[in-house]
């Protein structure tokens, strides 16, 4: 009898269970409850627009007829704990929005948004919400259309959600006519009876700057903003406060972007001029029902020392795409970095141009109508004209604002590397063993085939007639007739990157190490040993170099021919150099795999590490002279 019993009760228990009927609470909102609701509309059909936003629902009640109602997703409700029976007070009559007792695929009248419809029940449900596992009730109403009394259409479908101890968790609407769209409100956090469900976090770590020069008043400090939910985030701000010695002389507060994760400093020239010390406190808020208010330091204010002279500052700007491509300036405050992205997964990329007319500290992005491989070279001759290799040999006259092709060949060549003496003397090395030579900026070419069985990766004239250039494997050749004819000189350096020559037979190969010659290309020194992948030089005797070496990034310059190779001591980058530019000897640029930018307004070679007189040649390459 007792094993009846039992039996009996534990069915029972299912079946209170599958009802929803035992022991849960579907609406426990009282007044002075909060819950943050997250609203979606997304539309799948074209043009495929969507939109979300956020709102707060704060529960507050009113009494009717003796009755208490709370005001909650803009409507009065009652529960009838006693009936398990949700009301809703629709003008001044009260109406059924929802009989807990009711089954599944049962039906019912009710008026949950304040129109009587035909609503469908759901048996009890068990979803993750709000970080645990909770029993959930649904309604559905379902829209149709009725063609010729027979034929149906759903045009539409309506549904809340309850969850124990939650209340109201979601209302969804999808709409199936002229395509398909659909709109939710869904809570996402709330704060019930005192007891916190998901709480919404904000947390904020800004990149401070170590020092601060005084020839750079304006400069981007960049906050990393943790949040549960960014769309939230309603503000991000910085006091700053100046001090000469300890006398406060300046303070201002400044506004960024919390889209751009960004705020910009600007500090008048002749406070900054007076100053020892910027203090600067990052504070940034939230919409949420928490109220985030968040500060950065907790307490007090981050204080960086200003320096009358920096040699490279960090900047950390907005470049758009995904793949480095090149960079180059026209002028001190004018440059380009090109990037490319996939539009759709596996489609050829497109090159996006990012341009600044200040210096590099923001960029403006254009999308361009280029989907062919990727950027081999690019060079500034003036402040207007520029030379780019992307394919074809393309030539910008407006600070590459607009490029056009001008290598109008019948061989259609696939250009690999280019040199220009100036804006009208240039040649080009193509995927084909041949140069071809331009003296009139690339209205007119003549063709030169070198009678080699590889192409030249790389070329550098240093007058109309002398030239040199580097094959695929490393042979190094030379040019006394403009390019019509070439000359090995029994050298041969594998895996270089770049080529630089100056009169006189004075150059530099760089790539798979430094490699210095003086003599026109036949005995080369192999002055610095490491992997570099961009260089600039200004004379024989001057340059930079960028790359790693002993496995750490190293930036190194030379002012004696590289007899002595200085490591310049700059800002961290996080990431591998690229590019290295210069306009001319004061104003340069070096840019990371990571879109960081190190600008110098002063050479640059102001801090260097250690002894640079202890940088000496590590390795010699001897060949045999030409043609001996």
């Amino acid at each position: 009898m007792k094993t009846v019993q039992i039996y009996l009760l534990v069915i029972l228990y299912i079946i209170l269970i599958d009802n929803g009927l035992y022991a849960q609470n579907y609406f426990p909102t009282k007044a002075g409850d909060r819950y943050q609701l997250h609203h979606m509309y997304q539309n799948w059909y074209p043009p495929f627009d969507w939109n979300e936003y956020y709102t707060a629902s704060i529960a507050t009640d009113t009494s009717f007829q003796n009755k208490t109602y709370v005001w909650i997703w803009d409507h009065y409700y009652r529960m009838d704990t006693t009936l398990n029976k949700l009301f809703i007070l629709n003008g001044s009559i009260e109406r059924l929005a929802f009989d807990f007792n009711k089954t599944a695929g049962e039906t019912d009248i009710l008026y949950i948004d304040g129109y009587a419809k035909t609503w469908t029940y759901s048996g009890v449900q068990n979803w993750p919400i709000l970080g645990e596992g909770r029993m959930v009730r649904e309604i559905t109403h379902i829209g149709i259309t009725i063609i010729m009394g027979v034929d149906t259409i759903v045009d539409f479908r309506k549904k809340y959600s309850f969850a124990d101890n939650i209340g109201i968790y979601q209302y969804e609407y999808n709409n199936y006519l002229g395509g398909s769209s659909t709109r939710s409100k869904k809570v996402i956090s709330a704060i019930i009876n005192n007891t916190i469900y998901n709480p919404i976090i904000l947390e904020i770590l800004p990149t401070f700057p170590d020092t601060i020069s005084r020839n750079i008043s304006n400069f981007d400090m960049f906050v990393d903003i943790t949040s549960s939910y960014i769309g939230l985030v309603d503000s991000l701000n910085a006091d700053l406060l100046a001090y000469q010695s300890d006398e406060l002389i300046y303070q201002n507060t400044y506004y960024g972007s919390v889209d751009l994760k960004k705020i910009s400093i600007s500090i008048p020239e002749q406070i900054l001029s007076q100053t020892d010390s910027i203090g600067i406190r990052v504070y940034c808020n939230d919409q949420s029902i928490f109220n985030n208010n968040i500060y950065y330091p907790v307490t007090g204010y981050h204080f960086i020392p200003v320096v009358d002279v920096l040699g490279w500052n960090l900047i950390i700007p907005q470049i758009f795409g995904t793949h480095n491509q090149a960079m180059e300036f026209f002028t001190p405050n004018v440059g380009l970095i090109y990037t490319s992205r996939e539009v759709f997964y596996g489609d050829p990329p497109t090159g996006i141009s990012n341009v600044t007319q200040d210096g590099g500290i923001t960029f403006n992005f254009n999308q361009l109508n280029w989907t062919y491989g990727f950027i081999k070279e690019i060079t500034a001759l003036n402040q207007n004209i520029g030379y780019m290799l992307l394919g074809s040999l393309r030539k910008t006259t407006d600070q590459g604002s607009s490029w056009i092709d001008i290598l109008n060949h019948p061989d259609n060549p696939i250009t690999i590397a280019m040199s220009f003496l100036n804006v009208d003397t240039g040649w080009v090395s193509a995927r084909i063993p041949k140069i071809y030579r331009t003296y009139d900026g690339g209205l007119n070419w003549v063709d030169f085939n070198t009678s080699l069985q590889e192409h030249f990766n790389l070329i550098d004239f240093v007058l109309v007639n002398d030239g040199y250039a580097v094959t695929q494997s490393g042979k190094i050749y030379r040019s006394s007739d403009g390019g019509e004819t070439w000359q090995y000189t029994n050298s041969t350096i594998i895996n270089q990157k770049k080529l630089k020559m100056f009169q006189n037979g004075y150059g530099w190969l760089i790539g798979n190490g430094i490699w210095r010659t003086e003599d026109g290309g036949f005995l080369w020194v192999q002055q610095f040993a490491g992997s570099f992948v961009d260089a600039y030089f200004f004379d024989k005797n001057t340059g930079w170099v960028i790359g790693s070496s002993n496995g750490s990034k190293v930036v190194l310059y030379t002012n004696n021919g590289g007899a002595n190779w200085a490591e310049i001591e700059v800002p961290e980058v996080g990431s591998n150099y690229l590019y290295v530019d210069f306009v001319d000897e004061s104003h340069g640029w070096i840019y990371s795999a990571n879109k960081r930018l190190l600008k110098t307004t002063n050479g640059g070679a102001t801090f260097i590490k250690g002894d640079p007189s202890k940088l000496m040649p590590n390795n010699y390459l001897l060949s045999q002279n030409y043609p001996n």
